[in-house]
């Protein structure tokens, strides 16, 4: 496990420990390499520092109410300056479920459901900013390049 954490270390770019590098030192090659990695690696491009400019309400649609989608919408629910505007899955019980967790909440969403195709109807309105999408049911690159950017 601490290699792969490791390797997560190393992809985010944050510098190794310091640790002694000798010949007497077991981890002396792992530790060389580490260094040659840092040295060479070149950073092309990350969304740090990005910014654009702010809007009042971010309106979300969630795709996805299984065991994830309905902890994710109340997460969200609770975010302030957000309006969740519509919910969708395949399984018209669970998206309805779903919409009572916000009963009593500012949030009334439109529920799509009961077919595969209902969440392109979703990610095809223009009211909404975000998609947040948590089925792996017809959803993916495909879903995302069909969402409409603003």
């Amino acid at each position: 496990m601490a290699g792969i954490a490791g390797a997560g270390i190393a992809g985010l770019g944050i510098k190794s420990p310091s640790v002694p590098v000798s010949s007497s030192n077991p981890e002396n090659d792992i530790l060389k390499k580490w260094h040659q990695l840092e040295k060479s690696h070149l950073q092309r491009f990350n969304m740090s520092g990005f910014a654009t400019k702010p809007i009042d309400k971010v309106r979300i649609g969630i795709i996805g109410m299984g065991q994830r989608g309905p902890s994710h919408m109340i997460t969200m629910s609770h975010v302030e300056n957000t309006e969740i505007k519509a919910i969708c899955d395949l399984r018209p019980e669970k998206a309805n479920a779903a919409k009572k967790l916000l009963a009593g909440t500012k949030h009334d969403p439109v529920v799509y459901s009961g077919n595969s195709e209902e969440w392109k109807k979703l990610c095809e309105r223009d009211d909404i900013d975000l998609v947040i999408g948590v089925s792996r049911f017809a959803f993916g690159v495909s879903g995302v390049l069909r969402c409409k950017v603003f």
